[in-house]
């Protein structure tokens, strides 16, 4: 059977490793570890998989223990960005590949579809879920004060600031799990440092 690619370098990897650790939807603030250090994309139609089409990530070593057969993971491709795709990842190659002092290894994600359009050298964005948590409170990363080696938000209460320690859980791209020091309506300043 020939072997059909569709081959492209992630442009928009997630920038920093902390902040792109996890992704929040704001819906049901379920949290997704995503690829912040996903180096390129391929899609192809793979014998191995029954002819599914599937798309190739390589993953920095960092990201791969979270990484496992059967995790749930959705691709945008840049030119359809209103479009996303649902896949599931397929295998995990056992021998990493460095490139400039960096390791990754080839995960292999079964698409449902591929969305009509799609071209050679097109780009991607995979994102595929780590973790979830339902039903926690958090608070915007820019509400927080990080302090020695302590965390701290400025609380408002009957119109006076108040610094109050916190205890932080999963850290995301947007929002930061509070596990105490908070309780749920207490109103707090969403960037102290203004």
């Amino acid at each position: 059977m020939e072997k059909y690619s569709i081959d492209g370098a992630l442009t928009q990897a997630q920038k920093d490793f902390l902040a792109s650790e996890t992704k929040y939807k704001e819906a049901d603030i379920a949290i997704g570890a995503a690829n912040a250090q996903v180096t390129a994309t391929q899609i192809a139609y793979d014998d191995t998989f029954l002819n599914e089409p599937v798309i190739t990530v390589d993953i920095n070593e960092i990201y791969l223990p979270r990484i496992s057969i059967g995790q749930k993971a959705k691709i945008v491709f840049d030119a359809f960005n209103n479009q996303t795709v649902t896949g599931v990842v397929k295998s995990i190659d056992t021998i990493g590949t460095v490139k400039g002092g960096v390791v990754t290894y080839e995960i292999k994600v079964s698409l449902e579809t591929i969305p009509s359009g799609v071209r050679a050298n097109m780009t991607a964005l995979v994102t595929i879920e780590t973790l979830r948590k339902n039903a926690i409170l958090s608070v915007p990363n820019s509400a927080i004060i990080a302090k020695n080696n302590k965390y701290y938000v400025k609380q408002v209460v009957n119109q006076k600031k108040n610094v109050v320690q916190i205890s932080t859980g999963v850290k995301g791209l947007v929002k930061t799990e509070i596990t105490k020091g908070l309780a749920e309506r207490n109103v707090i300043v969403a960037n102290p440092n203004d």
